[in-house]
């Protein structure tokens, strides 16, 4: 039987480090702080580059100019070698009725997504105690790249 663990390590092999990913997001606030946590969230992490959304290009700014206190927080509570943080500015504050048409959105617009993988997600979800539903599209559109990634080789 597979473990999550397992399946992780399996994406990771393939250069997505879904592992990586979430134990940094399970530890976000303490990684960044509350105020900060509130205008960027991790997006993405994939050859240990970390790309944040984040609110605006001001605290992009802020963001960028303390990358290496960040990168030592991200090692310090997580073990995860981050070797670069990018920023990309974009919505942060979504509400349930937004989330929800995102979400309905992405289960009814990608048929590459396998039942198999959905299943997988839910499964992680819910094994992990993961509330954050962003967290849940940054698996579609994970596993959506690498089935990209995979149809282009």
């Amino acid at each position: 039987m597979h473990t999550i663990q397992n399946i992780l390590n399996e994406y990771s092999k393939k250069n997505i480090n879904l592992f990586g990913y979430l134990k940094i997001a399970q530890k976000w606030n303490i990684i960044i702080g509350e105020t900060l946590s509130k205008i960027c969230y991790p997006a993405f992490f994939k050859n240990g580059i970390l790309t944040l959304t984040v609110a605006d290009t001001v605290w992009a700014n802020e963001i960028s100019m303390n990358r290496l206190n960040i990168i030592k927080n991200i090692k310090k509570e997580t073990d995860v070698i981050v070797v670069e943080i990018k920023t990309r500015v974009g919505e942060i504050n979504i509400n349930e009725n937004e989330l929800n048409n995102k979400n309905d959105n992405i289960n009814k617009s990608n048929n590459k997504i396998s039942e198999e993988h959905k299943k997988w997600i839910s499964q992680v979800m819910n094994e992990a105690n993961i509330e954050d539903k962003r967290i849940e599209e940054i698996f579609y559109r994970v596993l959506i790249n690498s089935e990209e990634d995979k149809d282009a080789d």
